[in-house]
């Protein structure tokens, strides 16, 4: 009974704390409205555009080591898997 007592207290006190006062909001929004202003240079317009960066290069990749596999029993290949350049792990 008493933590339900705590828990209805701090709900009314939580609503009382967000209540908003007509005196004290108009005033002070009458202070910051007079005091801001903003210039056309304050302003930046934001559009959705491609970026880029750095130099264009053109060319190709090439690793810095190749493997050669060979394998070390002569036999005749019954199936090939995969071809030349496919990604393996």
């Amino acid at each position: 009974m008493l933590r339900q007592i705590f828990i209805a207290i701090a709900v009314l006190v939580s609503l009382t704390a967000c209540q908003k006062s007509s005196d004290k909001t108009d005033a002070a929004d009458k202070s910051t409205a007079e005091a801001l202003l903003i210039a056309p240079e304050d302003l930046i317009v934001v559009r959705n555009n491609t970026l880029a960066s750095g130099p264009s290069i053109t060319g190709s990749v090439q690793p810095e080591r190749r493997a050669d596999l060979r394998a070390e029993v002569s036999a005749v290949v019954m199936e090939v898997l995969r071809e030349n350049g496919d990604v393996v792990r």
